[in-house]
């Protein structure tokens, strides 16, 4: 912006350029406002979690890390570790298993059963109020009670279907959890395997950021290049580092993300992911 009013005031360039260098500062400045208040929002956010305000917040260390480091080698393992660890397909199988049972409970009711049936009865001056003489009765009982069904109005019946339908209502849900869990971590594990080539990538192009940054200066100082072309090669070189940060933390968030579908995110994971964080 500064260039391009000074090109103006010495006339070699016009009012629209140094408008629309004005317009892309705005725009910076107004970026750079955002992006600090969505920072101080995810801060506070955090701060709900952790019940004190982060004041400093470390970046994610080069990672060199390849598959060999996760715990299982091959998409399949993960999934077949998340269909027997995972909560939730844990919760919709002993949901499963309990209607399962109900439906045994309910359709118990057409069988006959058989009780064991006691009784007890002591009482004292039976009669006196009629002969004046008062006698003492002890009554003890005990035998068995056959009970047959026969007809109850279809009600059993009823409570019978309406228990399979809510059998296979968790058979159903059941079902979807081992598939909806079977897409997560098939979806996380591409994150992990496509973050880790993706950070390969972004680390070759810091590089060559730098690498044109440094010839940029170079070149301003023997009078090649200009002072937009070396702030240019400034944006594209802090550019690559944060797409580079970005890509670091979404492998650490993915790498979370797959052994917690698994059902395997543990204390050790949380301790190997702090490992890869700058102190």
């Amino acid at each position: 912006m500064e260039q391009a009013r000074r090109n103006f005031e010495v006339g070699v360039s016009t009012i629209v350029d140094t408008k629309e260098a004005q317009a892309r500062f705005d725009l910076t400045l107004s970026q750079e406002i955002a992006a600090r208040n969505a920072l101080e929002i995810r801060k506070r956010t955090l701060q709900s979690i952790i019940n004190r305000f982060p004041g400093h917040l470390v970046s994610a260390r080069e990672i060199a890390s390849d598959l060999a480091s996760l715990r299982y080698g091959s998409m399949e393992e993960w999934v077949n570790v998340a269909e027997q660890k995972n909560f939730t397909i844990k919760i919709q199988q002993a949901a499963y298993e309990i209607a399962s049972q109900e439906v045994k409970k309910t359709w118990a009711q057409h069988y006959p059963t058989l009780d064991l049936v006691a009784q007890y009865s002591d009482q004292q001056g039976v009669g006196a109020q009629f002969t004046g003489i008062g006698r003492d009765i002890t009554t003890r009982a005990i035998g068995l009670q056959l009970s047959l069904p026969l007809f109850q109005g279809l009600s059993v019946q009823s409570r019978v279907r309406e228990a399979l339908a809510k059998q296979n209502s968790a058979l159903h849900d059941l079902e979807n959890a081992r598939r909806n869990i079977s897409l997560q971590v098939r979806q996380q594990y591409l994150n992990v395997t496509n973050g880790i080539a993706q950070i390969r990538a972004l680390k070759q192009a810091l590089v060559s950021s730098q690498s044109q940054l440094d010839s940029t200066n170079l070149g301003q100082q023997v009078g090649v290049r200009t002072e937009v072309d070396v702030l240019n090669a400034q944006q594209q070189m802090y550019s690559a580092r944060r797409d580079l940060a970005k890509a670091y933390h979404s492998y650490l968030m993915s790498r979370l993300r797959l052994s917690a579908e698994a059902g395997e995110l543990d204390e050790d994971t949380l301790v190997q992911i702090n490992a890869m964080l700058i102190k």
